[in-house]
């Protein structure tokens, strides 16, 4: 992909991203953050806003090979109980489907990344998972 398309491709993001703002009040300045965190700083390959149940969120790739993943931004002042994270699964569960020009990707979510910022703007993730993961050796 050229910086060209790069350029486009975000520009098309950003013009979404700002209509979701004013749809989500708490969560859509949190959403911009955590965007052009993963995308300028972070230098992820692709990054879609998405929306389904009453939630905004991001679908993305680190890397043009990666597999697509989806982050969810909190912030840092919200209380997220475990029950609450369960519902975020279930209301969640789909199969992710990045596209870029004609490919598509999917996966089954089996985590999702927390993006929570905190009122100074630093962001931290946290990737959650549903169920217990076996360490790797």
């Amino acid at each position: 992909m050229d910086n060209s398309s790069d350029n486009n491709d975000h520009k098309q993001q950003l013009d979404l991203i700002t209509k979701l703002v004013p749809l989500y009040t708490l969560e859509g300045p949190i959403l911009h953050q955590v965007y052009l965190d993963l995308v300028i700083v972070k230098r992820w390959y692709l990054i879609q806003p998405r929306e389904t149940n009453g939630l905004c969120y991001l679908e993305g790739k680190e890397a043009a090979s990666s597999p697509p993943q989806v982050i969810f931004p909190l912030s840092a002042r919200k209380t997220i109980k475990v029950d609450e994270l369960f519902s975020l699964f279930s209301k969640l569960q789909h199969k992710t489907t990045i596209e870029s020009g004609q490919n598509a990707t999917q996966q089954s979510l089996s985590f999702l990344t927390l993006g929570i910022v905190d009122s100074d703007s630093t962001i931290s993730y946290y990737r959650i998972h549903e169920k217990l993961v076996p360490p790797t050796e």
